[in-house]
């Protein structure tokens, strides 16, 4: 993205509203969607006003594409309806040129956070320890194994809004 006009605008209500949604979502575990549906909203609205109905129709491509790729995380069950819908929000607003680079840079920023959080939980060994084994029987048998975690099985959660925000930002530094 060359930077203009247009850029800073829809850069800076990108960043406001991921911002404000790690925010958000770091204290209450939640995701307005208000916040979510401003930026399917500005996204739209923004390019047509701006850069004229290819824009209009990039962005909504890229909130659909990445809502279409985003969907079935949700529905099994390994990411929030509110992170799905805030990342639709930065496909409206990134469009569809850069829509699948933003979501690989959140997936990066997702995948770093999570490691962060068990190696600061303590248990990053033990997870790494169980999936080893699991991959090992799993080949050995020639088919899916899986492995009850050991003692008490502690749930790592994470506000992934957090990550949105992280992944979205560096995408930002990097186009």
């Amino acid at each position: 993205m060359g930077y203009s006009v247009h850029t800073w605008v829809v850069d800076g209500v990108l960043i406001a509203i991921v911002s404000l949604a790690a925010l958000l979502d770091f204290k209450s575990q939640r995701i307005p969607n208000w916040l979510s549906f401003t930026g399917w909203y500005l996204g739209p609205v923004l390019h047509l006003l701006i850069s004229g109905a290819p824009a209009l129709s990039g962005s909504v491509i890229g909130l659909l594409a990445v809502l279409v790729l985003t969907f079935p995380l949700f529905v099994l069950n390994w990411m929030g309806a509110g992170d799905v819908k805030l990342m639709a929000s930065v496909g409206a607003l990134v469009g569809i040129d850069h829509a699948l680079f933003f979501l690989t840079s959140i997936f990066i920023a997702g995948f770093v956070v999570a490691i962060i959080q068990l190696i600061l939980r303590g248990v990053f060994a033990a997870y790494v320890r169980r999936y080893w084994m699991m991959l090992g029987m799993s080949m050995a048998s020639g088919k899916p194994v899986y492995v009850e975690p050991a003692g008490t099985r502690q749930q790592v959660t994470m506000p992934y809004a957090i990550s949105i925000a992280i992944g979205t930002l560096g995408a930002l530094c990097i186009t």
